[in-house]
């Protein structure tokens, strides 16, 4: 765990030296960059390439869409369902397909749909369905959506299904929270949020263990956040 913890860091690292080293072509083989970054606001688009972005992009799902659009009307912002006609006008319509994509480049860290690579899906984010608790979780899609004129990126993310307070207990990680590490069940919560890349504070490190760790009868994951280092609160 620590070795692929020092391995994670190494490679995120070397992505922002200038000179080339070994572990910046190995970075560059194992995480190629992505043509965006949360940093770089997205340049305006014209009418022609939002028709064309929606004609070539891919149907959200029902789930998808119904909960990008409560996200969006969570926070205060009228956009309408596509469905919900007739529209008043001027209405903003959230369309029904986007841009599915595998991966997205947030500070020189690329953070990949849980199927492309399990290792950087797996983050520590503030939950805005919850406060800005902090949250971990497994990213499932990725969505850019053209919306008033600029792609906006959605997350879906599968949150970590916890286990109970007795078993937690069992770990080391309870009653010591300077490791910045946990356990949670490794079997899949079930449990969907919509999140923006603002709200992602880092990659984590997972762990898979077998049931009988630390006397717990379900197989777990360990979780530490410690590659974070102090970067984003």
């Amino acid at each position: 765990m620590a070795r692929r913890g020092r391995l994670e860091a190494n490679l995120n690292d070397a992505k922002l030296r200038e000179s080339v080293d070994p572990v910046q072509q190995l970075a560059a083989i194992l995480q190629p960059d992505d043509d965006s970054d949360s940093r770089t606001p997205s340049k305006p688009l014209n009418a022609s390439e939002v028709a064309n972005i929606l004609g070539r992009g891919t149907d959200l799902s029902t789930w998808d869409y119904d909960n990008i659009l409560g996200y969006l009307q969570s926070n205060g912002q009228p956009w309408r369902a596509n469905k919900a006609i007739p529209h008043p006008v001027g209405a903003l319509i959230l369309p029904p397909r986007g841009i599915l994509k595998p991966r997205h480049t947030i500070d020189h860290r690329i953070f990949s749909c849980q199927k492309v690579n399990e290792g950087s899906s797996a983050i520590q984010f503030h939950n805005p369905s919850a406060n800005l608790g902090l949250t971990t979780g497994y990213i499932r899609r990725i969505w850019q959506l053209p919306l008033q004129g600029h792609m906006q990126t959605f997350l879906v993310v599968e949150t970590h299904k916890k286990l109970s307070l007795s078993d937690q207990w069992k770990a080391p990680f309870y009653s010591m929270p300077y490791l910045y590490a946990t356990i949670v069940d490794a079997a899949p919560s079930g449990e969907f949020l919509i999140i923006e890349p603002r709200h992602i504070i880092t990659h984590l490190a997972v762990y898979k263990r077998p049931a009988g760790t630390y006397k717990i009868k379900q197989a777990i994951l360990v979780i530490s956040w410690a590659l974070n280092r102090g970067r984003r609160q």
